[in-house]
């Protein structure tokens, strides 16, 4: 065997023990850490060590995740590629975008929007995009299907609709959601449908791919005194719809067909302070990030109906992230 077979080996070995064992990544108050489930219990260890870890993405053998002040990414071996920390409070949010080399940062406490260019394991900071008074922004998600970079903007109630351009952002379209409603998050269908939750309101604002509003969902049957809803989910498949509440702490399933959505059931988290949640490649089980209850809740899934399975202790988790 030669020497780069060799060393071919060795990095295939050395993925395999670092991220094909675990199913999931945590965010937590240390850091990040794995979720492997085995016999139907979740097992946590330590991943990095790291103040300020709220959110992250993982591409292929990379991982960029909110630090303290800024932003990180690592290897697969867990080596540091880049800190920033040039900011006041952490961002909320991060995304990868694959199709343009582009790390997406969101400040939710300053109003900004910050663009990195990720190439060969070398990240560049591009510019950061100030928005108006009032902004909150919550998220950034790009749509492959719509070739468009999606902007939540809580404290504005709008999602900000932009053209990637080289190293830059053109904004093309916006949507307006109600005073008060406060957009936190979204996903698209492969269909190009637009699923937005918004944090106090608790509803499903559902857009075309040509941002007609479709129809609004209410996540609960009744509006309680303290409910704020926190994440949104398609199912792999993209016949179900999740979406999570906090200090209610319900999470409500819907079946979904060409945007029109069907609730099914509200459930239980079994947690306090449901912050996020995820869903496994087939769709046969999900994970929710209770902090306040420092648990992480275990359900399988069928045909759009959850049962609980079993919890495990980790100190105030935000954010998980399925690698499987």
């Amino acid at each position: 065997m030669n020497c780069f077979s060799l060393h071919y080996l060795d990095a295939i070995i050395w993925y395999i023990e670092s991220w094909c064992n675990m199913n999931f990544l945590v965010t937590y108050e240390q850091g990040i850490a794995q979720v492997t489930l085995k016999d139907n219990k979740l097992q946590i260890k330590p991943y990095i060590d790291l103040l300020g870890a709220s959110y992250l993405d993982v591409h292929e053998h990379t991982l960029f995740t909110i630090s303290e002040h800024g932003i990180s990414v690592y290897d697969n071996h867990k080596v540091l590629l880049y800190k920033d920390t040039q900011f006041d409070h952490s961002p909320s949010h991060i995304t990868y975008v694959a199709d343009h080399h582009m790390i997406v940062s969101s400040n939710y406490h300053h109003g900004l929007l910050s663009i990195y260019r990720f190439d060969n394991e070398k990240t560049t900071f591009l510019k950061t995009f100030v928005f108006p008074q009032g902004s909150h922004v919550h998220q950034a998600y790009y749509s492959r299907e719509l070739k468009k970079l999606l902007v939540v903007d809580l404290g504005l109630d709008a999602v900000f609709i932009y053209d990637i351009l080289q190293d830059d952002l053109s904004l093309s379209h916006t949507l307006s959601i109600p005073k008060g409603s406060g957009p936190r998050h979204l996903c698209v269908s492969k269909e190009g449908f637009i699923f937005i939750i918004t944090e106090y309101s608790n509803e499903v604002f559902v857009y075309s791919d040509s941002y007609e509003l479709l129809d609004v969902y209410k996540t609960l049957d009744h509006p309680y005194a303290h409910s704020d809803s926190s994440a949104i989910r398609l199912s792999h498949d993209e016949n179900y719809v999740f979406a999570v509440n906090r200090f209610e702490d319900y999470i409500t399933i819907f079946k979904q067909k060409n945007g029109h959505l069907e609730r099914l059931s509200v459930v239980s988290t079994m947690g306090k302070h449901a912050r996020d949640f995820n869903i496994n490649s087939d769709d046969t089980y999900i994970l929710i990030a209770n902090r306040d209850s420092n648990t992480i809740t275990y359900f399988k899934h069928a045909s759009g109906h959850l049962t609980y399975v079993d919890s495990v202790t980790i100190e105030r988790p935000t954010m998980i992230f399925c690698l499987d």
